[in-house]
Formats: C-alpha cells, structure tokens, sequence
C-alpha cells in the first residue's frame, strides 16, 4: 500500500517540488542550526555589518518611504541623492551592488527595521531555495531524471562558494539563480523557442548586479559556442552569423530593459 501510495506520489507533476522543498529544509537546518543554538546571526564583523545589513536596512526603509510618499501625496517620488551617506552620496550608485536592482531586495520593504537581521538569514536561505529550482528547471530541459536533478541541486546550492562567500556575502547568491535560466534561455533558442526567457533574465542579472553580470554574460557566450557546435555537428558560416545576430539583438534588448539601472550606474 505504501508502495501503491509512493509511486501515485512520484507520478504527479508537484511531487519533485515538494521532495525539493522538504530536503532543502533538512538540510539548512541540518547546516544552520548552529546559529540558531548559539543565537548567532550570519551578520560577520567586516563587510556584512558595515555594508551589507546596512544596505538591506536603508533600502528597506527607502521603498517604505516611497510607498509612505505614493499613499499620501499619489505621486511616485524617487530620492536620487541622500546627504546622510558619506558626505552626500547619489543613491543608486551607492546601494546598487547591494541591493538595488535586485528583485528579491524587494522584499526588504515589508520587514520593520528590527526585524531586518532576521530577514537577512531568511533572504540569503531564499535565494539558495531559488537556485535549486533554477539549476533543476535548466536540469529537467536537458531530460536529467528526478533524483540525479535532485541530488545536483544540493550540490550546486551547498557549494563551498554558496557556504562561504554566499554566506559572508549573501547576495553573492542573486548569481545562482540568474545564470542557469540564462543557460535555460540559450537552449530555448537554439531550439527554436520564445527567447523572451534569455531577454528577461539577462536583463534581470545585468539589474542585480553588473560586477557578476560581465562573468554570467562571458560563460553564457562560452556555452552559447558549446550549444552550436552541438547543435549543427561543425562550423557553417551562415548559421554561425545568423545564431550571432540572434543574440545580438535579443542581448541588445536585455541591455535596453536594464539600462535604466545599469547605465547610470
């Protein structure tokens, strides 16, 4: 009967969703909950104290600024220039590499100011969940079975890049969500589908944040060169030309979308 019940389980098309979300909570407990017995928190000393949480709490309270203006005023006013920055600083040059850009920073609106160390952990554990489901998405297109997809994706989520860097620097993370969808994207392409996938998430990564997006962009041409040789057994100079000028205007308009945050930045 248990077997009968499993199997019937397997089959639906939400069972690898729940499977996922059931051992990702495992294992960041498994992981984490050394911080939670120590009433520790992942804020470190150096940058994550003097840059990172700072950063997540301005921002915070700037949307809620912007929504506080919109509700009282019904106009839509963003401050460009904050003199209790620095010496005066501009806003979104400063905040960009921290927050600004990034859609998952959104949240940080919704979190009082004295909850925000609390969101900072929830965040950073979000956006592994997300890149899990990013690198199972791109997985499951290449028609990887359940558990190898599942397996691979706690691999790439617990990382030593996720576990260190991403930890130190939780938005060191953003990148692991962008880039497999940005592969994803590639391989719809080639195969004769909407690009809008690749447009909307290279778009995104060149929001997020644009010190990863020139590394994202260089190995995503590099596959993008892998998937061709794949895909047309060799080199043909038309084809070769006409895949170019696809990405060309397709990368042209994810840089038009994400302009309004990367130019000035």
């Amino acid at each position: 009967m248990l077997k009968d019940m499993w199997n019937k389980f397997r089959e639906k098309k939400y069972s690898y969703f729940v499977s996922y979300t059931l051992t990702f909570i495992f294992l960041a407990l498994l992981i984490y909950f050394r911080f939670i017995v120590y009433h520790k928190t992942i804020i470190w000393y150096q940058d994550g104290l003097k840059q990172h949480y700072n950063a997540i709490l301005y921002y915070g309270k700037y949307l809620r600024q912007i929504i506080s203006t919109l509700i009282s005023t019904h106009r839509i006013e963003l401050p460009m220039w904050d003199f209790s920055v620095g010496l005066g600083s501009d806003v979104i040059t400063t905040f960009h590499y921290y927050a600004i850009g990034d859609p998952l920073a959104l949240l940080s609106a919704l979190v009082p100011a004295g909850y925000c160390q609390y969101f900072f952990f929830l965040l950073y554990l979000l956006r592994l969940y997300l890149a899990g489901l990013s690198f199972s998405a791109f997985s499951f297109y290449h028609k990887n079975k359940r558990f190898s997809t599942l397996i691979a994706s706690f691999i790439y989520i617990f990382s030593a890049y996720a576990l260190v860097l991403g930890l130190m620097h939780p938005f060191f993370v953003a990148p692991m969500i962008w880039f497999p969808l940005i592969l994803l994207g590639i391989d719809k392409i080639y195969d004769g589908k909407n690009p809008s996938l690749f447009i909307v998430f290279t778009a995104i990564a060149a929001m997020s944040n644009f010190y990863f997006f020139y590394m994202e962009i260089a190995l995503a041409i590099l596959y993008a060169l892998f998937r061709y040789f794949c895909v047309n057994r060799g080199f043909h100079v038309r084809s070769f030309f006409i895949t170019l000028a696809k990405f060309a205007l397709y990368g042209l308009n994810a840089f038009l979308i994400s302009a309004v945050i990367l130019l000035p930045v």
